[in-house]
């Protein structure tokens, strides 16, 4: 890669995202001007590996449908006129539709806490609750370890992932409340 893609390469944040049963927590590495997101998402307590699947699917569905599109449109454009083309479309739309709708009740009982930090005139501004960020994420990550190393059974992990849930549920309550 030649020295000027490089340099534009570091002004783009990537996500770090490590997949766990309970959620991912997603980490965008520092970038020149300053600014670091974590999105904290938490799945409902007894979510399956099924159901998380589909909420993958559902996040990542419009761009995959229109990259297949856009796939369609370049091969088929010599063989089929540009009205076929046209009713890839409304497919993709239908695909991307029926997706959202299956996942909907699993998007409604998914919590997701975002928090910026952004350096501005040498300070670190943060926007969000860090903290319980923080606490959550250990606990979360903690018990993980516990349950993969059998120290913990899969009961108890349940009911230590509703205990997180519900901690996280309660402080987005708490910030919705104060924000009003």
């Amino acid at each position: 890669m030649s020295t000027l893609a490089h340099r534009f390469a570091e002004h783009i944040p990537r996500p770090e995202r490590r997949r766990r049963r309970w959620g991912t927590l997603e980490v965008t590495s520092p970038v020149r001007y300053g600014w670091r997101t974590y999105r904290l998402t938490v799945y409902a307590p007894g979510t399956t590996a099924a159901e998380r699947r589909l909420l993958a699917l559902d996040r990542n569905a419009p761009l995959l449908v229109a990259g297949v599109a856009l796939l369609l449109a370049v091969i088929l454009r010599p063989d089929v006129p540009p009205l076929g083309i046209l009713l890839v479309v409304p497919a993709g739309v239908f695909i991307v539709s029926a997706v959202r709708a299956r996942a909907r009740r699993l998007r409604q009982s998914t919590l997701v806490l975002v928090v910026a930090e952004v350096d501005a005139n040498g300070t670190t501004e943060v926007l969000g609750d860090l903290s319980l960020r923080r606490d959550v994420a250990y606990s979360l990550r903690w018990m993980e370890h516990l349950r993969r190393a059998e120290l913990i059974t899969e009961l108890e992990f349940q009911r230590r992932w509703a205990i997180e849930y519900e901690r996280l549920a309660e402080g987005l309550a708490a910030d919705k409340a104060g924000a009003s």
